[in-house]
């Protein structure tokens, strides 16, 4: 959210992680809005482009060299306009144009998008070894939390593998941990 030039970051749970993401937080409130309010993901950038919530970790931790950058997936609010109830594809021309005007340093960038060949595109981004996309329907207004209208489809990588032992959690029929092996 940025306000005034003010500018906070919450989680999905809604915790405040501005303190921890100075740098994001400065590229945000140097963009051309009085207020706006993004959904995006802070994520920790790999030389070859990828992401790694590993390495966002180890960044957090003190000992990380990625480099940090803002993913801009949607704008919801901009000067006063609760742009939340537009269409997708609306809320991301605006958002595009907004962060395009912004100055060069990098950080926030803008998340776009693909439209049609959903799965030709979710084979691409496995092949590149990616977590996987979130298919969204463009010609809905913005719903909080998980709804009908995105679907995340994830990269599933298979391993065949042999049970080898495991112990159980007392009195109850859960486990506590499994002894894997491949052949």
């Amino acid at each position: 959210r940025v306000d005034g030039g003010r500018v906070t970051l919450f989680s999905r749970a809604g915790n405040d992680w501005t303190a921890s993401f100075p740098e994001v937080r400065a590229a945000l409130a140097a963009l051309p809005v009085r207020q706006a309010f993004f959904d995006g993901e802070v994520a920790a950038l790999l030389p070859d482009g990828r992401t790694s919530f590993q390495a966002l970790q180890k960044w957090l931790a003190g000992g990380g060299t990625a480099e940090l950058v803002y993913w801009a997936f949607d704008l919801l609010h901009l000067d006063g306009e609760d742009v939340g109830r537009r269409p997708l594809e609306e809320r991301k021309t605006r958002l595009e144009a907004l962060l395009r005007s912004a100055p060069g340093n990098g950080i926030v960038r803008y998340a776009s998008h693909v439209v049609g060949g959903g799965r030709r595109f979710l084979a691409a981004a496995c092949a590149r070894g990616l977590e996987g996309i979130v298919s969204k329907r463009r010609d809905r207004c913005y719903e909080p939390g998980r709804s009908g209208g995105w679907t995340k489809s994830k990269c599933l990588q298979r391993q065949p593998l042999v049970i080898g032992g495991f112990t159980d959690t007392a009195g109850t029929t859960t486990l506590a941990a499994l002894l894997l092996g491949v052949h």
